[in-house]
């Protein structure tokens, strides 16, 4: 084994950088949900919590030390849970990364491995601001890892203590990874026992498997986590969506193993790491790890006979090819289309005379550059990811209310993300959601004087489906002959141009729908298009009325009447306080 030196450090700089930079590759401002982020307040104050939320909780009061602030502020919890799940992305890398190094494996092995791994789990458990107990329960299992194989090494006993310390921890965290922490465990006995070493030797991995199983009862008796009756085929299939890459290169020994040049403990990894991938797809992951780090080095090293050679490079393409055709067909079309562009790889291979080690440092480059490609495409392609953030127009106007002196609001209505509102306004009585609805709509029923209402696009969204009206957003301006128009566009496809006059207002005249080409079908009187803005901007919303029907009662809100007035603005999300 090479020794470790300056460019190891750089190798691990590397992976932390991408593993903090990749989940915010498209800035983001606040949470995709706020359960934990109240849980993590309700620590501070010395409520009782899960230990994985305690463990966060002393890390945010790191946290708000470096960064001068208040640990109990909204601001300072929001910041401290985006960055989180970075952090930890890239103490697992390391960890992976010295494990890899530790059993032998170069430099280019090691880092190529724990970069796919971070770059596959990124999107799939790792995303800005959210925080689960799998991600300890990785972080444990990587640190395991490391210590397991110093230990197998002939490293010193504190070694395998520490390894079944941080194996039970894993298991105890999240069920599935107890499972993980076995089947390592079983590898390295098997491995002792086929040097032909005494039976105490033995003794360190039974002890680690017993204490992934004492874990994994504990966290199921005592935290409340799903045990066997917790498989999911949907978690299963949707993995695979995330985890190819990774899948690609653990495939490598499989087919090894196959023509008897590799153990069938890397078939037993393949198989388990996509089992687990039903329970907690990041156990499987991380289980596909090591003999992914192995795929990889085999690979690079081309010492393989032409059988074997053939059948990784199909297995290898395969898992490649089909995480690109999912990106456009459907599973089934998927997988046929990638069986069909794997036969590819064998061929290839065969007419440049099997130079196995040329060919698949090609394909592991290409491996590596396609995950990192494919994980910014999903940043960019959903904002983020496809998990919903919260809009920072409402989280913006939710912390302006939770900042009101003497005190916050006591009512508010507000018909979307309760949740937001539980974080940022825990002392405030939300309206019931039928009763608020109804109000919005017709105006039925009161609010106590000074409760505040918080109106949203989606929310406005909300309200107009199955009623009398339809919610229109500004599509962009366009001129006919001296004529300018404004079009507005509905989420069904529907289109409204609206005249404008020479200064770029609304003209007092009725509007029109349009089709794709700009040809007026209908007429629509200018008493049913009503803009939703106090001060009638024309880029702002707008609805149009059903012939013969009255306004709602938001939008004598917007206007400032209707009993509320409007308070204060955030983007499109208006605060009205109620008179």
């Amino acid at each position: 084994m090479e020794k470790f030196g300056l460019r190891d450090v750089y190798a691990i700089l590397m992976l932390a950088l991408v593993a903090v930079g990749i989940g915010q590759f498209v800035p983001k401002a606040t949470l995709p949900e706020f359960g934990f982020a109240v849980q993590l307040f309700s620590s501070l104050s010395g409520a009782s919590v899960a230990p994985h939320v305690a463990v966060h909780s002393a890390l945010l009061g790191v946290y708000s030390s470096i960064a001068g602030a208040n640990p109990a502020s909204p601001e300072t919890i929001t910041g401290f849970m985006l960055l989180a799940p970075g952090i930890l992305l890239a103490l697992v890398s390391a960890f992976l990364y010295l494990a890899f190094r530790s059993s032998g494996k170069g430099k280019a092995v090691s880092a190529s491995a724990a970069l796919v791994f971070a770059l596959s789990v990124s999107t799939l458990a790792f995303l800005p601001g959210v925080i689960s107990s799998a991600q300890l329960a990785c972080l444990a299992f990587a640190a395991m890892l490391l210590c397991l194989i110093l230990f197998s090494n002939g490293q010193k006993l504190p070694f395998a203590l520490l390894a079944v310390v941080l194996g039970a921890a894993a298991a105890c965290l999240d069920f599935p990874f107890a499972i993980a922490v076995m089947l390592i465990a079983l590898l390295y006995a098997a491995r002792v026992k086929k040097n032909g070493e005494k039976m105490m030797a033995l003794a360190p991995y039974a002890i680690l498997v017993l204490a992934a199983i004492v874990g994994a009862v504990a966290g199921m008796a005592t935290l409340g986590q799903a045990g066997i009756g917790s498989f999911s085929t949907e978690s299963l299939l949707s993995s695979f969506s995330s985890i190819p890459f990774l899948m690609a290169a653990a495939s490598i020994p499989v087919a090894l193993f196959i023509f008897g040049e590799a153990e069938i403990a890397w078939l037993a990894f393949f198989a388990g790491g996509i089992l687990l991938c039903g329970f907690n797809p990041l156990a499987g992951a991380s289980l596909l790890a090591l003999p992914s780090a192995e795929g990889i080095g085999r690979a690079l090293e081309g010492k393989m006979k032409k059988p074997s050679m053939l059948c990784a490079a199909f297995f290898a393409c395969f898992f490649t090819c089909f995480a690109l055709a999912s990106l456009f067909f459907s599973s089934y079309s998927a997988i046929v289309a990638s069986a069909l562009g794997a036969l590819l790889a064998p061929i290839i291979l065969h007419l440049y005379e099997y130079h196995g080690k040329a060919f698949f440092a090609v394909l592991m480059v290409l491996v590596v550059a396609l995950a990192f490609f494919l994980a910014v495409a999903e940043q960019v392609r959903t904002g983020g990811s496809s998990t919903k953030y919260a809009s920072q127009d409402l989280t913006g106007a939710l912390l302006y209310l939770s900042s009101k002196q003497p005190s916050q609001p006591s009512n508010l209505v507000l018909l979307e993300r309760q949740d937001a509102a539980g974080f940022y306004l825990p002392k405030t009585e939300l309206a019931q959601l039928g009763q608020a609805k109804e109000y919005l709509l017709s105006g039925k029923g009161s609010f106590p004087s000074n409760t505040y209402i918080v109106l949203t696009p989606s929310v406005i969204s909300l309200l107009s489906e199955n009623s009398e009206f339809a919610l229109y957003s500004f599509a962009g301006r366009y001129a006919s002959g001296n004529n300018r128009y404004a079009v507005f566009a509905s989420a069904q496809g529907n289109l409204v141009s609206r005249p404008l006059t020479s200064s770029g207002n609304f003209a007092l005249s009725d509007g029109a729908y349009i089709d794709s080409a700009g040809r007026q079908y209908a007429t629509i009187p200018l008493s049913q298009m009503m803009m939703l803005s106090s001060s009638n901007n024309v880029t702002g919303r707008m609805i149009v009325l059903e012939e013969g029907t009255a306004p709602p009662k938001f939008v004598e809100l917007y206007s400032g009447n209707g009993g509320a007035e409007i308070e204060k603005e955030f983007g499109e999300t208006v605060v009205l306080r109620v008179k």
